[in-house]
């Protein structure tokens, strides 16, 4: 019987353990945002989702950005100006 409790009370807190490890995960995820803004105006582009780069050298090619109203569009990385908030 005392087993099968302690057996119960490891697997609660590997359970919460797991939860907790989870949530300070996508804590950190959400602070490694990169934001976008225009070379030209200057003006705020969006949330920036993803970068595509040239296989050879390496060098980033493009954007894809999220605006505000949910849209996703794709823009090259010489109108682009990416900056952490």
């Amino acid at each position: 019987m005392l087993t099968i409790i302690a057996c119960a009370v490891l697997i609660s807190a590997s359970w919460f353990g797991i939860k907790a490890s989870i949530a300070l995960y996508e804590f950190n995820d959400a602070l490694n945002v990169s934001l976008a803004r225009d070379t030209k105006t200057n003006a705020y582009l969006g949330e920036v989702l993803s970068e595509s780069r040239d296989p050879q050298s390496e060098k980033v090619q493009s954007y894809r950005i999220k605006r505000n109203d949910g849209s996703i569009v794709e823009r090259s990385a010489d109108t682009v100006i990416v900056f952490k908030p």
